[in-house]
C-alpha cells in the first residue's frame, strides 16, 4: 500500500518546536533560523494539511486541540529518530552510553564498575551524576538508576539493590516516644534525593501509611541530600530519620524508637523499551545486574 506524501521535515520540526515553546522566537533560537522563517514553515504546514494548528493569545502561540495532539505525536517521533540515530552512532563510532545516577551511587558503585567494563572492552560510558531523574524520552541518558518502591511500568526495569527501612534516632528522642502515632509531633529529618529522584514517593509518608499514622502534617527538622547524612544527623540528636539495619550497625548512638513496619525500597535500572533492545544497551544492563548481585554489600558503604 502506497503512503501519502508527508509534509516537509523542516515544517514539521518548526511546528513541533513552536508548539512546545509556544513562541516563534524561542523556536527560532532552538532551530537556528529566523522567527520569520519559522512562521513561514508554520503557514506552509497549515496550508499543506488544510487545518489551523495555532491560536494566538497575546504573544503566545497556543496549539489548537488538533495541533496539540499532532505536536505530541511528532515529539515522540522525533525522540525515536534521535534514539535510532544515537544507536547507529554508538555502533559505528563508539559513542558513549550515558548512565544517570545519584552522586552517591555514581561515586561509590557505578564509576568503579564502568571503569572495569571499559577496561574489559565493553564500550565507552558517560556518567550523569545528578539528584534529578534523567528525562529518558528527551535523550538525557540511555539508562537511569531510580529509587522507590516500584518503577515506571512503561520502562524496561531491572532491580539492582533493595533495602528495608524504618525510623531511627538517638536514645534521647526515643525516650520521648512510646508509639508510632506520636511521630506527628516529632522532629523528622528528610532526604531531598528521595523526593526528586523517586518521583512519586516519600519515605516518611510511605512509612506512616504502612504504620497507619497520618502523614500529611509531619514536622520537618532538617533536610539532607543523602540518606546517610540524614541518619548521621539523627545519630547526633537532630531528630528522627529513615534508616536501615546497616545504619544501626554503623552508629552505636542510633536505636529504633518503637516497633513498627519496615518499608522496602529498591534501586531500579531503567531504560526505554526501544533503547533496551539495542545490543550494546542490553549487554550493559545484563552486566550491571550481574555486578549488583556480586556486590550486594555496596549498600553498606552508603551507595543508597
Amino acid at each position: 500500500m502506497s503512503r501519502r506524501p508527508l509534509p516537509p521535515l523542516n515544517s514539521l520540526r518548526a511546528f513541533e518546536a513552536v508548539a512546545r515553546e509556544q513562541s516563534l522566537s524561542a523556536a527560532s533560537d532552538e532551530l537556528g533560523v529566523t522567527a520569520s522563517a519559522v512562521g513561514h514553515q508554520i503557514r506552509n504546514l497549515e496550508k499543506n494539511l488544510g487545518i489551523r494548528l495555532f491560536d494566538r493569545r497575546g504573544k503566545r502561540l497556543v496549539p489548537t486541540q488538533t495541533g496539540a495532539r499532532y505536536a505530541e505525536a511528532l515529539g515522540r517521533g522525533f525522540d525515536t529518530l534521535f534514539r535510532a540515530t544515537e544507536a547507529i552512532r554508538r555502533q559505528e563510532d563508539g559513542a558513549p552510553i550515558t548512565v544517570s545516577a545519584t552522586p552517591a551511587m555514581a561515586l561509590r558503585w557505578l564509576a568503579p564498575v564502568l571503569d572495569r567494563f571499559r577496561e574489559d572492552g565493553l564500550g565507552e560510558f558517560r556518567i550523569d551524576a545528578s539528584s534529578r531523574e534523567a528525562d529518558l524520552a528527551a535523550g538525557e541518558a540511555d539508562l537511569d538508576i531510580r529509587y522507590g518502591r516500584a518503577a515506571d511500568g512503561e520502562l524496561m526495569t531491572e532491580v539492582l539493590f533493595s533495602e528495608s527501612v524504618f525510623p531511627v534516632c538517638d536514645a534521647a528522642h526515643a525516650a520521648a516516644l512510646t508509639e508510632a502515632a506520636e511521630l506527628t509531633r516529632a522532629p523528622l529529618i528528610f532526604v531531598d534525593d528521595w523526593g526528586r529522584r523517586g518521583g512519586t514517593w516519600s519515605a516518611w509518608r510511605d512509612w506512616c501509611a504502612a504504620a497507619g499514622v497520618p502523614g500529611e502534617d509531619l514536622r520537618e527538622a532538617g533536610r539532607y541530600a543523602e540518606m546517610d547524612r540524614a541518619v548521621a544527623a539523627a545519630a547526633a540528636g537532630e531528630g528522627l530519620a529513615i534508616g536501615a539495619q546497616r545504619h544501626l550497625d554503623q552508629h552505636p548512638a542510633l536505636v529504633r524508637p518503637f516497633d513498627g513496619p519496615e518499608v522496602t525500597y529498591s534501586a531500579f535500572l531503567v531504560a526505554l523499551p526501544e533503547v533496551a533492545e539495542e545490543p550494546t544497551i542490553r549487554r550493559l544492563m545484563k552486566r550491571l545486574v550481574a555486578e549488583a548481585r556480586r556486590t550486594r554489600g555496596v549498600i553498606h558503604e552508603g551507595a543508597f
